[in-house]
């Protein structure tokens, strides 16, 4: 007869997927592939919210209950609210590599740019000719006529394009079509149209790449044809279901096509690309079949060309100092899979080959990490034996960029790998830069791709390596401060060949009574000033870090003193410190007691601390005056004394 079996199973804290299976091991017919029956099986949470792997509870923005117990049902939580159309559409690629960091650069410079909510948009309203096509306007339709319009019950329609793509991906036009309940974004339409090829970017290796994570990839039948539909998890914990597909024009109609692997589409030909992104599965497929029927009345679609999903597929990764991490998800049991690609070890080393082959445990859900060297940027395909489909994913670290006008500068940059520790946050790569500029030289470093900040609240000190005699200003860019000008800085100058230099993060200043709150950072900037006029360097910045270090000055030594030298007296090398009321060049020297001048020095001073490393090199014994004369005309002065 039939017996009932119940157990309990606690989920881990932590644990975002859990699998039940049941595997016969015995059968009374002595073969475990007949003679077993299993009825009725049933799973039951005591708890109806899940935990979100990455922000607080999820609520699942379908099903009519409030998942995460706050109140708000479905779409009218926050939590139902998609990333925007403004900031899609394009992932780090080392080809485009420059011109990416500057408009990343320039919208975080000028959040202006971003149009972050509904607030910074137009309206998109239906008109009368709203899915109207006529046969004369065929040539120079837009893509911006086949978005959907009111598609989804109570909401509002708002253009989001990030126009600033065009000319800097393979897109001749961007559209893009955020769609708003109240202040919530419920789902996103991002559009282009392209000549010879299908667009490039897309948005299940746009979102791994800015810290996403695809929960899983499913096919879903819409219209008469199925699409592989991504659910992604976002950083800030909001869950999206994504699809894509492109329409070319043929003899006949269009022709539809929708395909994991950009290789699938064919080349040669001109498209209209749609990536739909919301955060239920109900309004996705509304918005795609929507979207399908308004390329229908422009022209018929009479084929579809759909490939399924990879088995084998990375969830979500990241690389760091030299390993790449990743979890994949593995729906065949695979055993055994490799790697094919290409990485660049830095912004300025040849690519060079990829292949890698490891082997798994087989599990549906596994962590690995792979040794892969270092690497700046590695686009690659996940291969194994059980599938003909593959994942591709593109992975990069941050980038040293310099910006200077009427500048003649080569640079070059080389592998730094140091393994990161409890108390240390290495910043991978050094650069050396040779040539000429004029009025100001800016050396970007962002710590992540896409200026994505990173928490160092444990790390007091910066340090790094600098050759030269340099007069530099630092610049640590928190995301949570909007205007650029009120970044956190401090200044200092070198005197030596080579300078081993740590500045405690204390000293960082922003014109504010208020410390810094390194929670996150997302570049280090070097700023270094001329007086207008051509300046030759010959600088090399290495081993940059983020560390714990005591610092060793007294918390308190400018109640009595504007200046401080130390070690004074000395027999060899000094530092000077002194606080500035405001940014601005500043010119400095010795002086011996009969007033002739030994040395000079100038540079760019902060507002708050600022720092100049020397050398004794041929000073004589004896006793001298240090002063600063600052751009507003305050001089600040303190005696030297040098000993044998």
């Amino acid at each position: 007869g039939w017996i009932m079996y119940e157990g309990k199973y606690e989920v881990p804290a932590g644990q975002t997927v859990t699998r039940f299976s049941l595997k016969a091991l015995k059968s009374s017919s002595l073969s475990i592939t007949r003679g077993n029956f299993i009825d009725a099986v049933t799973v039951q949470s005591v708890n109806a919210s899940c935990p979100n792997p990455m922000a607080g509870n999820l609520e699942i923005c379908s099903n009519g209950i409030d998942d995460d117990n706050d109140g708000l049902v479905d779409n009218d939580d926050p939590d139902c609210s998609t990333s925007g159309g403004n900031n899609g559409g394009m992932e780090s690629n080392g080809r485009l590599a420059d011109k990416i960091f500057q408009r990343t650069l320039n919208r975080r410079i000028d959040p202006s740019i971003e149009k972050t909510t509904k607030t910074d948009m137009v309206r998109k309203l239906k008109t009368e000719n709203y899915g109207v096509f006529h046969a004369n306007n065929r040539s120079s339709l837009s893509v911006e006529e086949f978005i959907p319009i009111d598609t989804i019950p109570n909401t509002e329609t708002y253009i989001s394009s990030p126009n600033d793509l065009v000319n800097i991906t393979n897109a001749d036009e961007v559209f893009s079509a955020d769609i708003y309940l109240g202040d919530n974004r419920l789902a996103v339409i991002f559009a282009t149209k392209t000549q010879n090829s299908v667009y490039e970017h897309t948005k299940s290796i746009c979102d791994r790449l800015k810290g996403g994570m695809i929960n899983d990839l499913k096919t879903e039948k819409i219209g008469y044809s199925d699409f592989v539909v991504a659910d992604i998890t976002q950083p800030e914990g909001n869950r999206e279901f994504a699809l894509s597909f492109s329409a070319r024009e043929t003899r006949d109609g269009f022709d539809l096509q929708s395909h994991w692997s950009l290789e699938n589409y064919p080349v040669n030909e001109s498209y209209y690309n749609f990536q739909i992104w919301a955060s239920n599965m109900e309004d996705l497929k509304a918005l795609a079949l929507k979207t399908m029927q308004l390329l229908h009345e422009y022209l018929p679609i009479n084929t579809m060309t759909t490939t399924g999903a990879p088995s084998l597929f990375v969830s979500h990764g990241a690389y760091n100092n030299g390993k790449l991490n990743l979890r994949l998800i593995n729906k065949k049991g695979s055993q055994h899979f490799w790697i094919e690609g290409e990485k660049s070890p830095t912004e300025t080393m040849t690519r060079e080959p990829v292949y890698q082959a490891e082997g798994i445990e087989g599990h549906y859900s596994e962590y690995i990490t792979l040794d892969v060297g270092a690497v700046y940027d590695m686009g690659f395909r996940i291969k194994h034996d059980n599938d003909v489909i593959f994942d591709d994913l593109f992975i990069a670290d941050g980038q040293w960029y310099l910006d200077a006008n009427e500048s003649n500068l080569q640079y070059n940059i080389s592998p730094d790998l140091v393994e990161e520790s409890d108390e240390l946050y290495p910043v991978e790569r050094s650069i050396e830069i040779t040539g000429t500029y004029e009025n100001t030289l800016s050396i970007y470093r962002s710590l992540k791709p896409n200026f994505e900040s990173v928490d160092l609240t444990q790390f007091n000190t910066i340090h790094f390596e600098m050759s030269g005699s340099q007069s530099v200003q630092i610049v640590l860019i928190k995301s949570s401060i909007l205007d650029w000008e009120a970044q956190y800085k401090t200044s200092i100058s070198t005197r030596s060949e080579l300078n081993e230099i740590s500045i405690p993060l204390s000293r960082f200043s922003n014109g504010t009574d208020e410390e810094i709150q390194a929670d996150d950072i997302q570049a280090v900037i070097f700023k270094i000033e001329n007086k207008d006029k051509p300046e030759s360097i010959n600088l090399e910045i290495s081993s940059l870090d983020f560390r714990i270090e005591e610092d060793e000055s007294v918390a308190n030594a400018f109640e009595n003193s504007e200046m401080i030298i130390s070690p004074n007296p000395t027999q060899e090398n000094f530092t000077v410190r002194w606080i500035s009321s405001q940014e601005g060049i500043y010119n400095g020297m010795i002086t011996d007691i009969n007033s002739k001048t030994i040395l000079e020095f100038d540079g760019l001073a902060s507002q708050g601390q600022n720092q100049v490393n020397f050398e004794r090199e041929n000073i004589a014994t004896g006793i001298y005056f240090l002063s600063i004369i600052e751009q507003s005309g305050k001089i600040i002065s303190e005696k030297l004394v040098i000993i044998e």
